[in-house]
């Protein structure tokens, strides 16, 4: 009998564990936008760096809703560096 709970609590977790890796990094994107939309609305910024930045973020933003997550956060990333964030 517990021999063959052990497949099914395997899957299980492997099911688990694959699941909370979108998860985590969907946290992430969403995190980083805040920063990000956060330094936007304090930091005083020429109209073109202003206008550069808000595209980058909503690139970023379509990329993660699209599930090219790790993209998203490299360009939320650059936009944290411009922006003298980390």
């Amino acid at each position: 009998m517990t021999v063959r709970l052990v497949p099914v609590l395997a899957a299980l977790l492997g099911a688990f564990l694959l699941m909370s890796g979108p998860i985590k990094a969907e946290g992430e994107c969403d995190a980083d936008l805040k920063v990000v939309d956060e330094a936007l609305s304090k930091k005083q910024l020429a109209d073109d760096e202003r206008d550069q930045l808000q595209d980058m973020r909503s690139q970023a933003q379509a990329l993660c809703d699209s599930g090219n997550t790790d993209e998203g956060l490299e360009l939320l990333s650059e936009a944290k560096g411009m922006l003298g964030i980390e």
